[in-house]
């Protein structure tokens, strides 16, 4: 599997708000940031105070919080405009994919601000023409996403935490991980955690906050997302990758799932 497929198979994004903001010279701000936040900054300077280290964000950076970052920040004569983003962010198997790694700061290099330019450029699309977020432009956000998740920042906001601690359940999120496109049943599951089928679904719905099937399905149309990107592979293809009896069994599986019909979210590609 691909870095891109990890991430795409793996990751949930809910975007919570986004818009544009345009600071004068006179803006001072302190605050606790409560969802992971980014900054693209398409104008002007800003300076960042943070655990008594002065950061600088310069046009075309991107800067990522954490929730949990208190800051002071402020711009110069000339004021600053960026888009800002709040939002979750959950890989497949309900852990934070971001709270074990030091990813918090400010991006400056040139791969970090060419795929902030394609974001913000899909962005303003959907601004200007007063639309509201489609599954498009959660697939826009989710490839800024993977493209950030390779890079380190110019500037770290913190030391790197330590790693959580693994626990028996993570053996089995990396077989579903790298077995989902197969067909597993939760018997199998259950049978490998030691359990009960009907102990292992309530232990699983805990830990994760999902039932193993859900699971499994998330991962799935996730990765249906990829498939579909690629204009190579048709419905009939994707449908057999993805485990379904036949295209139409996937068509109304991913419109469930999306709320709309894979054939339309491919158009939006093209």
């Amino acid at each position: 599997m691909t870095i891109a497929e990890s991430v795409f198979s793996n990751l949930s994004a809910n975007i919570k708000f986004f818009c544009d903001v345009h600071h004068s010279s006179s803006w001072k701000e302190r605050k606790t940031k409560t969802d992971y936040t980014l900054w693209h900054l398409h104008q002007g300077r800003l300076w960042i105070e943070m655990n008594g280290q002065i950061y600088t964000a310069s046009q075309g950076d991107v800067v990522l919080f954490y929730p949990g970052d208190t800051y002071r920040a402020h711009t110069d004569e000339q004021g600053c405009s960026f888009l800002v983003t709040f939002f979750t962010l959950e890989t497949g198997n309900k852990l934070d994919l971001l709270a074990n790694r030091q990813l918090a700061g400010v991006y400056n290099d040139a791969y970090a601000q060419a795929a902030c330019k394609d974001f913000c450029k899909d962005f303003h699309t959907f601004f200007q023409n007063n639309m509201a977020p489609t599954l498009q432009h959660y697939a826009s956000f989710i490839t800024f996403l993977a493209r950030l998740l390779n890079l380190s920042p110019g500037q770290t906001f913190h030391d790197m935490p330590m790693a959580p601690e693994r626990l028996p359940l993570h053996d089995v999120l990396d077989y579903m991980n790298n077995h989902y496109l197969e067909s597993l049943s939760v018997k199998e599951l259950a049978f490998r955690m030691g359990m009960s089928e009907k102990y292992f679904i309530q232990y699983f719905h805990l830990q994760t906050g999902t039932s193993p099937k859900q699971y499994l399905v998330d991962k799935r149309m996730k990765h249906a997302l990829l498939l579909l990107a690629d204009p190579e592979n048709s419905l009939t293809y994707t449908a057999a990758r993805l485990g379904y009896s036949d295209q139409y069994a996937f068509s109304k599986a991913f419109k469930n799932y999306y709320g709309e019909a894979p054939s339309s979210f491919r158009k939006h590609l093209i």
